[in-house]
This record gives structure tokens, sequence and C-alpha cells, in this order.
């Protein structure tokens, strides 16, 4: 039982120490409206796990979630002062259902609040 905590420990002090936001896990930004950005880093050892923050790379950056490419991904709509996020997930069954399509969870950010807070995630 000793050895499976141990184990355990050295898993968890490998995933602790991933840098989600270190360049050489950069993966690309997609140019959004207002000169905003998403910017998009790998997040995990293993598997298809992707984070992504958005900001406009001088007053903000937040992080908007992360996901596993296979099962799901996050929708950003930006409608004037407001941004809605909104993380969707395929089905679950034996496999990924990609025709059945369920939110997760949703956050709205103003973005005149984002600029005059300066958060930096």
């Amino acid at each position: 039982m000793k050895k499976y905590g141990l184990l355990f420990i050295i898993i968890g002090t490998l995933f602790s120490c991933i840098n989600s936001k270190s360049k050489r896990n950069y993966k690309y930004t997609l140019k959004r409206v207002n000169n905003l950005y998403i910017e998009v880093y790998k997040a995990g050892l293993i598997g298809n796990l992707t984070s992504q923050y958005l900001t406009d790379s001088t007053n903000f950056r937040v992080h908007l979630g992360t996901f596993d490419d296979e099962n799901g991904y996050i929708y950003c709509k930006i409608d004037g002062d407001n941004i809605y996020i909104e993380k969707r997930e395929h089905g679950q069954g034996s496999s990924p259902q990609f025709d059945t399509l369920k939110v997760v969870s949703k956050t709205r950010y103003s973005l005149k609040d984002l600029k005059k807070k300066h958060l930096f995630e």
C-alpha cells in the first residue's frame, strides 16, 4: 500500500510541475474582433488536453478553461462589451458521440471590467 502512495505522490508532483503557459507548450493564437486574441496551449503530459486564454496582450489575460480536444471545446462569442464563454462537450457512451453536444459551463465577462482590473492569470 505504501508503494502506491509513493507512486501517487510522484505522479502528482510531475503533473503539478506542468506550466500550461510555458512557451514550449504554446500551440497557436486565434485573432478575434476588437484586438482580442485567444492563446492556445498544450496542457498535460499525456492526452490531448488544451488550455485557452483570452487576452488583449496589454490589459488582461483570462483563463477560459482546459479541455480534451477529443471530447469538446470552448466557444467564445464577443458581442459589444460582453464576452460569452461556453465549455461544450460531446456526449459520452462507449465512445464520444459527436452528434450530441452539451454545455458544461457558461461564463460572461465585461470587456470594460477586464481592462479596468488588469487581471492576468
